[in-house]
């Protein structure tokens, strides 16, 4: 098993949003398993059912296994909303 941090992952549109220092809501886990594990597919797995399109301050957990079944991806991460952001006055 490996853990590495990753700062944002989001399916959302984040063109000019500003993203906060310290951002507050729930945390939020999602998986994907099998012979193929994509880390798009736990971050919809983590925020599916929810209002939140945005894991910030995640943790990305990999594990392989001698069968594939034992092979997968776990997100975990303090979910936001990018829609409620406030936008910065970047260049476009």
């Amino acid at each position: 098993m490996q853990t590495s941090k990753v700062g944002l992952l989001s399916v959302g549109n984040l063109e000019s949003v500003k993203i906060p220092s310290s951002p507050v809501g729930p945390v939020l886990v999602g998986s994907n398993s099998g012979a193929s594990s994509y880390l798009s597919e736990a971050v919809r797995d983590a925020l599916k059912d929810t209002k939140y399109d945005t894991l910030v301050d995640a943790e990305v957990t990999t594990r392989t296994g001698l069968f594939v079944w034992q092979n997968g991806i776990e997100v975990k991460g303090i979910a936001i909303d990018s829609t409620t952001l406030g936008k910065s006055g970047g260049v476009r």
